[in-house]
């Protein structure tokens, strides 16, 4: 909670007169939490407020003493009063260490007691846990100035301490209620967020009447990934890849003893054969080129013009995936067809649901349980509140992250465009199911895409649009016994094994996910700061 009086503590140790910390405490007794050592309390408040206080103490933890002072001072000031409630605070070491959850109820009396007077300062005093968790200073002020203040006036000092603790109490309860309603704020926000900027255009009826001669101007084949499926996976960077390879920019070499092994070749030149020369009319997306440029610089590096698996394995497969999201977000966000990167907005709700998802655990850990007998964690007694408010807002985090992958949203541009490409891939899908072979499947496909001039322009483009066992099977029917395509075609940009699409994909994917190790770990040790509270005469 915030602070409205911040400087309040800076304050009171200025201000305080050298001789008020000299208090004569008594020592604390173990499960008593009322001392009224000026007697100004009837014994019936004194035992219902240590009631109150007993409960508070066993739905959360937080520690309070409350305590009626007979001080020697014929008045005493707001100032005074709060330096008395920070000495006992301290001698008594109220409130649990590293955490500060400690609260003074002071009720300091001048020495009109004496002669049948009852004046002086009601304050309440919070270390800095306590504000932070529970009562701000605004809200501390609040309780003195109207529960405890007015009662104080007209001799009611019973009344003004039970009217305090009351306070005190619904405001941890109302803790539970402002976490759970924290969590619904937080889904009602990631609504209002998908309403504004996540809802995508409608798609047009998916028939061969939206199909065009070619894909729109800039649309890659890793764009039609996103545009498909609203986000950047391994997906689109394997389609990326598998571009860069049907160009001749790039040859992707598989060991025969280990499938799941692939191995990055930069040729001195691209290739020559007429599939990619073919291929490379057409403009590469900025994306890609910036990938094949950053898999240049490290083969460079080493002279050999090959990255090898065990090199991407050990990290720098996940960062030219890393870059390439990046790269591919700013390309999706500079087009017609996204309102935003898909990365970015994105990224920042899965991040916040994934933060939100950890403060409910360790909150709720630390509110709800504590340490038992024998050092056994039990739950503690009349936690429902806190438990109830921290599971709201686990639920809600959960539905952020669950459903923060939809706020890339498609613009009706690109609801047109995916329409096209479904099209795309119904007439794709459909040819290669009915072809015998590869060649087949391109000379049929050809008279509605004719954009789609090679084996290799079909296969990456199936795989864009989500076909790679469909490729996988035409490509399997392509050979014969021997294992040779009857054409004499195969994957240039694929050396060794069966060029497997659907096994080039899964290598990828492993590859993207691997990082590099690392050491060193932790968490910060914390320390707070000062304390506040309030103060009012009487």
């Amino acid at each position: 909670m915030g602070s409205v009086l911040a400087t309040v503590g800076l304050l009171v140790t200025l201000a305080t007169p050298a001789g008020v910390a000299a208090l004569d405490l008594p020592p604390t007794q173990t499960g008593r939490y009322v001392y009224d050592l000026a007697r100004v309390w009837k014994q019936s408040s004194i035992d219902q407020a240590q009631a109150m206080v007993s409960a508070i103490r066993e739905r959360t933890r937080a520690e309070i003493a409350v305590v009626s002072w007979p001080s020697d001072f014929s008045s005493i000031s707001p100032q005074e009063a709060l330096a008395d409630g920070r000495t006992i605070m301290d001698t008594w070491g109220v409130g649990r260490a590293g955490v500060n959850d400690g609260l003074i109820v002071l009720f300091d009396m001048d020495t009109s007691l004496r002669t049948g007077g009852k004046h002086g300062q009601v304050t309440l005093v919070t270390g800095a846990g306590f504000r932070d968790l529970y009562l701000s200073d605004g809200e501390a002020k609040s309780i003195v100035d109207d529960a405890m203040v007015p009662r104080a006036k007209v001799g009611d000092l019973d009344g003004a301490l039970i009217a305090a603790l009351e306070r005190i109490d619904a405001a941890f309860l109302l803790g539970g209620g402002l976490i759970g309603l924290a969590g619904v704020a937080m889904v009602v926000y990631f609504a209002m967020t998908w309403w504004r900027r996540g809802r995508d255009a409608a798609i047009p009826l998916i028939d061969d009447s939206v199909l065009l001669p070619a894909p729109p101007p800039g649309l890659t084949p890793a764009l039609a990934t996103v545009l498909r499926k609203e986000t950047i996976d391994t997906d689109a960077f394997t389609t990326a890849l598998i571009d860069l390879g049907h160009r001749g920019l790039m040859v992707f070499r598989q060991t025969e003893q280990d499938r799941k092994k692939v191995d990055f070749v930069v040729p001195p030149a691209p290739l020559a054969d007429p599939g990619t020369e073919h291929a490379r009319r057409r403009p590469l997306g900025e994306a890609e080129a910036a990938l094949v440029e950053a898999v240049k610089a490290q083969v460079q590096a080493d002279g050999n013009g090959i990255l090898s698996n065990d090199e991407l394995r050990k990290g720098e497969g996940a960062k030219l995936y890393a870059a390439f999201r990046k790269d591919l977000g700013k390309a999706a966000k500079a087009s017609p067809w996204f309102r935003d990167d898909p990365t970015r907005l994105t990224g920042l709700w899965l991040a916040i649901g994934i933060a939100a998802v950890i403060a409910a655990v360790v909150g709720a850990f630390i509110a709800v349980f504590e340490d038992g007998v024998d050092g056994e964690t039990t739950i503690r007694l009349h936690s429902e509140p806190m438990a109830i408010g921290f599971g709201i807002l686990a639920v809600g985090a959960v539905i952020v992250i669950l459903f923060s992958r939809f706020l890339a949203a498609r613009t009706p541009d690109g609801g047109q465009a995916l329409g096209m490409a479904l099209a795309y891939r119904n007439t794709l899908r459909h040819v290669m199911r009915q072809a015998p072979n590869i060649d087949s499947a391109v000379a049929t496909a050809q008279p509605r895409l004719p954009w789609i001039g090679t084996p290799d322009e079909l296969a990456v483009w199936a795989t864009a649009l989500g076909l790679r066992k469909e490729v996988d099977d035409l490509f399997k029917r392509s050979l014969d016994d021997t294992g040779r395509s009857a054409s004499g075609w195969s994957p240039a940009w694929y050396v060794g094994g069966a060029g497997s699409v659907a096994n080039f994909g899964s290598v990828i994917g492993s590859i993207s996910t691997t990082s590099a190790s690392s050491s060193g770990s932790g968490y910060g040790g914390g320390s707070s700061g000062g304390g506040g509270g309030a103060s009012g005469g009487f």
